[in-house]
């Protein structure tokens, strides 16, 4: 019965052992992960700022095609958004040239 009650023992230390170790290893993991996430977070910014210059390079060829298509009437939609995009991607393009901040969105 005493060797039953030691081995028991040897087997729950073991298993402490085996869950401290998978505990450690975790947290090693998951700092890497995070170490790694906070040095490309500049990079995952610039690629979000380019994909909003594509988006509103398209957006303006699209409404210039339109006006070109259909002369503007005054208080016209289009010209107003084309207005506003190429504020926006002027902004963002001078962002990332010296590095300054950029608007979220589309003035209205």
């Amino acid at each position: 019965m005493r060797t039953f009650a030691m081995n028991l023992e040897k087997v729950k230390l073991g298993y402490r052992a085996s869950f401290a170790a998978f505990v450690a290893a975790n947290v090693v993991l998951m700092s890497g992960v995070l170490w790694v996430s906070w040095i490309n977070f500049d990079n995952a910014q610039n690629i979000n700022l380019a994909g909003r210059q594509r988006a509103m390079s398209q957006r303006i060829h699209r409404n210039l095609l339109q006006l070109h298509q259909t002369p503007p009437v005054p208080g016209d939609a289009r010209l107003s958004e084309l207005v506003h995009a190429r504020a926006l991607f002027d902004d963002t393009l001078m962002g990332f040239a010296r590095g300054g901040k950029t608007r979220n969105q589309l003035l209205k």
